[in-house]
Parts: structure tokens; sequence; C-alpha cells
């Protein structure tokens, strides 16, 4: 099995008006030009669910109403999941974009913010790699 190293690009953190991404200094010039979309994409991975139990988990019974009684994992927004990556996290930058980006209702500590990108913006794949 290949082992991953994930690096986390900033901080989630929390204030009285709810949560915003704090952007490792470091990170600063990759957000260069993302001004020019409406929203971003946003990946993190939830440490609070990086257990052997936690990734253990494969079906969950009926999370939502109307599901089938039972569904595989991949087919909800739990993070609770093989790799508790979840993607992506839509949040507009109306306000313009900054080093502390509000808009992560949803996430919260321990989450760790690992990528962003535009939307529809794919990774680029050379033709025949």
């Amino acid at each position: 099995m290949t082992n991953f190293q994930v690096h986390p690009i900033g901080t989630i953190c929390t204030d009285g008006e709810g949560s915003y991404l704090k952007i490792d200094p470091d990170y600063i010039p990759a957000l260069h030009a993302l001004d020019g979309f409406s929203h971003i994409n946003a990946i993190w991975w939830f440490s609070g669910f990086d257990t052997a139990e936690a990734r253990a988990v494969l079906e969950t019974e009926q999370p939502y109403k109307n599901a089938p009684a039972v569904m595989g994992i991949f087919a909800t927004r739990s993070p609770i999941r093989p790799n508790p990556l979840l993607a992506p996290h839509k949040f507009s930058l109306g306000m313009g974009l900054c080093p502390e980006a509000p808009g992560f209702r949803e996430a919260c500590p321990p989450a760790i913010p690992v990528s962003i990108k535009g939307p529809g913006v794919a990774p680029y794949c050379p033709p025949g790699d």
C-alpha cells in the first residue's frame, strides 16, 4: 500500500461570526488569479476522524430521509470514511480574495485545509499520460 503525505495550507479559525480559512503565509502566492472566480472549492482533511475505527466504516444505516436502508459511506456526506478527505467545500469570494477567506460554515477545527481550486478547474492530465 502506498502512503501519502498531506501538508496543511492554513487553518480553519472560528470567531463570533463563524468560521473562516486563514491561509498560511507561505501559500499566499498560490492564491494569485483566484480573484477572477465567484467562488472557490476547498478540500480538507477531517483530522478528528482519522482513527482506525472511523476509517473502517464502509456502510451506514439510512443517514437521510427517503434514503436506502443501508448506504455505502462514499454515497454520504459523512466525514467518517477510509480517508477523511472531503471536497469540495464551495464558498463565495464576493468580498474579494484575502488570506482570511470567510465562508467555512460547515468546517470547523480540527478540519485541516489541504487544497483550494477554482470551480471547474480540473487537474492537468497531458494527452497520453
